[in-house]
């Protein structure tokens, strides 16, 4: 990822979050031997996806590993870096997923599913997704927002 941002991130490291110019300028050290491991690794992830996927339309899972944080919680950034973590496996696969809204927690914040679906099938997640949107109302509430 640093090396598609390198160019930009030099010359304008204002345009970018403090969190993701971070994130970014941790790949500028990356060895090429670690490189070469996670490719290998990728590999493997992505034929574990494909087992999975095996005689099935889309798995379910949760979209993110919590609820997403209030905007003055005082851990915001910590769980931010957290939010990604279950759309990484698919990302790093290139397998494609929708997420969307579920239902909200005790607390009324929101809370999402993920549909990950085989290679070049975008057509089956989408279209399991919009069935799903047809017959919930998910999609259409929001969180009561409430100013501290």
């Amino acid at each position: 990822m640093f090396s598609a941002h390198e160019q930009w991130l030099d010359k304008h490291p204002e345009d970018y979050g403090t969190d993701v110019k971070m994130m970014l300028e941790n790949g500028r050290y990356v060895p090429a031997s670690a490189y070469l491991r996670a490719q290998r690794a990728r590999h493997l992830l992505t034929d574990d996806f494909l087992k999975a996927l095996t005689g099935i339309d889309v798995l379910l899972t949760p979209a993110m590993p919590l609820t997403a944080p209030r905007a003055d919680d005082d851990e915001l950034y910590e769980k931010s870096l957290r939010l990604t973590h279950f759309a990484a496996p698919t990302n790093l696969t290139g397998l494609p997923s929708l997420s969307m809204p579920c239902g909200f927690s005790a607390s009324g914040l929101p809370i999402n599913l993920q549909l990950i679906g085989r290679p070049f099938d975008e057509a089956t997640v989408l279209g399991i997704g919009y069935a799903y949107e047809l017959n919930t109302d998910w999609h259409k509430k929001h969180p009561e927002l409430s100013i501290k």
